[in-house]
């Protein structure tokens, strides 16, 4: 998923499904939340539903009737999905990246002409020749190409998928867009003489569609890596969190899993240690690692004020 557009389609698609409960779809995480009648209907027929519309559903290994399932985005839609591993995230990354890297000097290029074609326009730098002129229609038409049905492939799925489904997301309005500007400027350079008479055959738009595929790709990249690197962070802050507590039971200490702690246990906390649970300080002092809370690595001082 990649914008709430997608949520809401698999929101609205899955709560038609005989059986199906509710459904909370998060796309911040990439998450749905499923609640349904396992004697109507199957997480892989709920799968089947939505992959026309290019998601899948991915069944975590532990499951319970209120299912919570992780989606991605359909293969060849080009989106990350939880149910990749982070090296097939990275790798589905380093792909992205190869197509930026390859459709930004397309880019530039297509900006400095639409720069100059404007300047000149206005008197300030001398036009271009005709020959010269439709040499660089031509090779725009060869760039748009590559760019449109390469780079833009998921855009034009978007646009496919809502002239056969009706469902719209933010693919299918660049699709639509950046297909029109390739099909018009298509026409005005191979049939040109056959339009002259009904439309202007000298305004071509590949360097359009090629500067929005191009933007919309750069930020779609800068979207997925910024991504993974606060899921990357956010790994690393639980990391700091305690997994077991010493508590005293008995007369003795002992050192047991955070999750076995019980409400009116004395947990005892040793200097630079981390405390485990919420609680309130009955007795003593000493230094205490709040990098948990917040980010300082060096003990901070505790003590019960009388």
């Amino acid at each position: 998923m990649h914008c709430a557009s997608c949520a809401s389609i698999i929101e609205k698609t899955l709560k038609k499904v005989e059986g199906v409960g509710a459904v909370e779809v998060n796309y911040g995480t990439e998450a749905a939340k499923i609640s349904y009648d396992e004697a109507k209907i199957s997480p892989q027929q709920l799968s089947a539903k939505i992959d026309p519309l290019g998601y899948t559903l991915v069944m975590p290994k532990a499951a319970s009737t209120a299912e919570e399932m992780h989606m991605s985005a359909d293969e060849h839609a080009a989106h990350l999905g939880l149910n990749q591993s982070k090296a097939e995230k990275l790798t589905e990354l380093a792909a992205m990246k190869t197509k930026i890297l390859t459709i930004m000097p397309m880019a530039a290029i297509s900006v400095c002409l639409m720069v100059w074609d404007m300047l000149a326009g206005l008197g300030s730098v001398p036009a271009a020749s005709p020959a010269l002129a439709d040499s660089f229609r031509y090779l725009l038409a060869v760039m748009a190409t590559y760019a449109l049905f390469v780079v833009g492939k998921p855009y034009l799925l978007g646009f496919y998928r809502f002239l056969r489904y009706g469902k719209a997301n933010m693919d299918t309005l660049i699709g639509i867009g950046t297909s029109a500007a390739f099909l018009y400027s298509v026409v005005v350079t191979v049939f040109r003489e056959e339009v002259r008479p009904y439309i202007n055959v000298n305004a071509a738009y590949f360097d359009v569609a090629i500067v929005v595929i191009a933007f919309i790709t750069l930020g779609k990249y800068l979207e997925a890596r910024a991504k993974l690197k606060t899921g990357d962070a956010i790994e690393k802050l639980l990391t700091l969190q305690a997994k077991t507590a010493l508590v005293l039971r008995d007369g003795k200490e002992v050192e047991i899993p955070i999750d076995q702690v019980v409400h009116g246990d004395l947990i005892i906390v040793k200097p630079a240690g981390k405390i485990p649970v919420d609680g309130v300080l009955t007795e003593g002092s000493s230094y205490v690692d709040e990098a948990m809370v917040s980010g300082e690595p060096v003990p901070v001082e505790k003590k019960r004020w009388r």
